[in-house]
């Protein structure tokens, strides 16, 4: 495996109250990262997205799950820390074979969040970024970690505690 592949796209999706884009009148239960439902919609968004680039990539790996790092972004997730985990950079602390591990964060209320809009939002920085100098105008590190090509597994995790909140 090359060094460029040890480059995981980690993306950690964090929530107020973690729940589905549902109305709350609907009853709507928290997402279970477990689902295959909801790993289907963040892998084939991913995919989708990433096979859009434009320039076309020659080296684009298609996401897989991983459940490795399901289980890390999961814990970090459930400490309410509204921040890079900083194991991220240590090797071998979030998965005994991926390292570095990138992540994405997001944060909104209950009813606007699906792995879809999400990973959506993230690529929607495109317009920020210069392919020919590879250099952001503005923001735009969520666009290239969805779309490193050489990233494979994708991870996303949430908050299981309704009292997990932040304030920006």
């Amino acid at each position: 495996m090359s060094p460029a592949v040890h480059l995981v796209l980690w993306a950690q999706v964090l929530l107020h109250f973690a729940r589905p884009a549902q109305p709350a009148s609907s009853g709507g239960q928290l997402w279970n990262t477990a689902d295959p439902t909801f790993i289907d919609e963040c892998v084939q968004t991913h995919n989708s997205l990433r096979s859009s680039v434009d320039p076309p990539a020659s080296n684009m790996y298609h996401m897989k799950w991983d459940e490795a790092l399901a289980k890390s972004a999961r814990a970090w997730t459930r400490t309410c820390q509204f921040s890079h985990n900083p194991l991220r950079l240590s090797q071998g602390k979030l998965h005994p074979e991926f390292f570095p591990v990138g992540e994405n964060m997001w944060v909104g209320s209950p009813v606007t969040f699906s792995p879809k809009k999400t990973i959506q939002h993230w690529h929607s920085e495109a317009v920020n970024y210069t392919y020919s100098t590879m250099s952001c105008l503005r923001m735009c590190g969520h666009y290239t970690q969805v779309q490193c090509g050489s990233c494979f597994p994708t991870t996303p995790a949430y908050p299981n505690q309704p009292f997990c909140e932040f304030v920006t």
